[in-house]
C-alpha cells in the first residue's frame, strides 16, 4: 500500500518560490553550459541565492526535479532513508518504488544497503531529472548520512544531475579522480552579487532611486541578495545609517 508523505515530508520537498525572481545569467550559463559536470555544489552564505538561483535554472531549462531540504534530523540515515522515500512520492514515476527496508542492522554495511536503495529510487527517476539536496550544512560533520550521499554523488550518470546547497563547506571524501572530475563546485565567489547586478536588481524592483542611494544600499548588502531585499524594505521607514553594515553575521546567518 501506497503511504501519503506527511506534512512535514511535503514540506521538505518544496523548493522555493520562482516567481518574480531576478535572472542571474551570468550563473545560469555557467550551469547551462557545464552539463558534464553531473554534480553541482554550491557553498555560499544564506541570503546571497544559491537555492532560488537553482530553483530558477530547473524551471527554466523544464528539467523533472526530486528537491530535498535537509535537517537535522536526516542526521540519523534511518529518519534519512525513510523521510526522503515518503517525499519522493510525490513525483509520478516514483511512486510505487519500494525499497527494500532499513534496519539498524545495515548500519554495518550502509554502503550496501544504500546501493540497493538508490538503485531502486534511480532506476524510476526520468532519465533527465534532477536531485537537488538543499540545506546540506544541518548534517553534523560525524553523520553516517555523509557517507550516504557520497555514494548517490558517485552514481550519478546520464543526462541526470544532482546538486547540493550548503551554507558551509561540504565535508564528502571523495577520493576517485573520476568522480572528482564530474563536479562542478560553485562558492562564494562565484555567488556574490556584483555590484552590476545588485544595481540593476534594486533599479528593476525600486525604480527611481538616485544613484547615491543606489550605491550605498549595493556597498552595505555586501553581495548578498537578502541585503539588497532588507534596503528596499526599509527605506521608507528607516533611514540609512552609515555604521551598520549588513552582512551575514548581521543578519543573523
Amino acid at each position: 500500500m501506497q503511504t501519503k508523505p506527511s506534512t512535514k515530508d511535503a514540506l521538505k520537498f518544496l523548493p522555493p518560490s520562482t516567481s518574480g525572481a531576478f535572472l542571474r545569467n551570468s550563473i545560469l550559463n555557467l550551469l547551462r553550459e557545464s552539463k558534464e559536470r553531473k554534480v553541482v555544489i554550491i557553498t555560499s552564505p544564506s541570503g546571497s541565492g544559491k537555492s532560488t538561483l537553482v530553483a530558477s535554472y530547473l524551471s527554466r531549462e523544464k528539467v523533472p526535479t526530486l528537491w530535498y531540504n535537509l535537517d537535522t534530523s536526516d542526521s540519523d540515515p534511518a529518519n534519512f532513508f525513510s523521510s526522503f522515500k515518503a517525499g519522493s512520492s510525490m513525483m509520478p514515476t516514483l511512486r510505487k518504488v519500494c525499497p527494500p527496508p532499513f534496519s539498524y542492522e545495515h548500519i554495518a554495511n550502509i554502503e550496501f544497503y544504500t546501493e540497493q536503495y538508490f538503485n531502486a529510487i534511480l532506476g524510476a527517476l526520468p532519465s533527465t531529472a534532477a536531485i537537488v539536496l538543499d540545506n546540506y550544512q544541518t548534517l553534523p560533520s560525524d553523520s553516517l548520512t555523509h557517507r550516504i550521499i557520497r555514494y548517490l554523488v558517485e552514481s550519478i550518470r546520464g543526462k541526470r544531475r544532482l546538486f547540493i546547497l550548503s551554507r558551509r563547506t561540504v565535508p564528502l571524501k571523495i577520493t576517485d579522480w573520476s568522480v572528482e572530475k564530474k563536479i562542478l563546485r560553485l562558492d562564494w565567489g562565484h555567488m556574490k552579487w556584483t555590484p552590476h547586478e545588485s544595481r540593476e536588481f534594486i533599479l528593476a524592483k525600486e525604480g527611481g532611486i538616485p544613484d547615491s542611494v543606489v550605491n550605498e544600499w549595493v556597498t552595505r548588502a555586501g553581495g548578498l541578495i537578502a541585503g539588497l531585499i532588507l534596503e528596499g524594505r526599509d527605506a521608507d521607514s528607516h533611514p540609512l545609517h552609515d555604521d551598520v553594515q549588513i552582512t551575514p553575521e548581521a543578519l543573523g546567518l
